[in-house]
């Protein structure tokens, strides 16, 4: 009878050291598939990354001169590209237009006082008209124009109607692609036209768009 009991009671601590050890086992296992992503090498432990890689970012690079243009006269401030310079200026007491120019490119801003004249556009046709009859006058003069896209955009806060169209010059016999920048000011019309041809866009474009996000109206 003892001997049964003892045989027994045998059984019974094996099977619980049996359980146990099932246990560690599982536990160990467990801990593994948490702990997965490290990885031990030597006394050091790496951690495997799962992000994406971080892509490197480009320097800024200013393609523009330090010292902005000033007009008091047409109220603007513009930093021009590098290399370029005012190349003509014409001022009447309604309109002042200057032109800006590298070896191959254009730019010219002019400043229109809104007279009676203008006011009564405004008030028949609304903001949106004047701009769109001020674009259809310029680009209705054009050889070949083709329209390439149109939309409303900011400059420093001041909003502005973005033209951009190509043409072919009358004498150069060349494509040539234009950006037409226009705004609505409290007491003037801005209009600054870029003119660049089609071949070296590419290589002057950087440059330009970055000029005219310098563009500043001054009060």
């Amino acid at each position: 009878m003892n001997n049964k009991i003892i045989i027994a009671v045998a059984a019974i601590i094996i099977l619980g050291v049996i359980g146990f050890s099932v246990k560690q086992k599982q536990s160990v296992v467990d801990n593994q598939e948490i702990v997965k992503t490290p990885i031990v090498t030597g006394t050091s432990t790496q951690v495997v990354a799962t992000s994406s890689p971080v892509k490197e970012v480009k320097p800024f690079v200013s393609l523009v001169q330090p010292v902005p243009y000033i007009d008091k006269i047409a109220r603007f401030s513009l930093n021009l590209p590098n290399g370029w310079s005012e190349s003509d200026k014409k001022v009447s007491s309604t309109t002042s237009n200057i032109w800006f120019k590298n070896a191959s490119s254009s730019i010219v801003l002019t400043r229109h006082i809104r007279t009676a004249e203008t006011e009564k556009n405004i008030s028949n046709l609304g903001p949106g008209g004047l701009i769109d009859g001020i674009v259809n006058s310029i680009v209705s003069g054009l050889n070949q124009y083709n329209l390439v896209s149109t939309k409303s955009m900011s400059i420093n806060g001041v909003p502005y109607r973005q033209v951009i169209s190509t043409y072919v010059g009358v004498k150069s016999k060349k494509q040539a692609t234009q950006y037409l920048y226009v705004t609505l000011a409290k007491d003037a019309y801005y209009l600054i036209g870029i003119d660049v041809y089609s071949d070296v866009w590419e290589k002057e474009k950087n440059a330009i768009i970055q000029s005219i996000n310098t563009l500043k109206l001054l009060p």
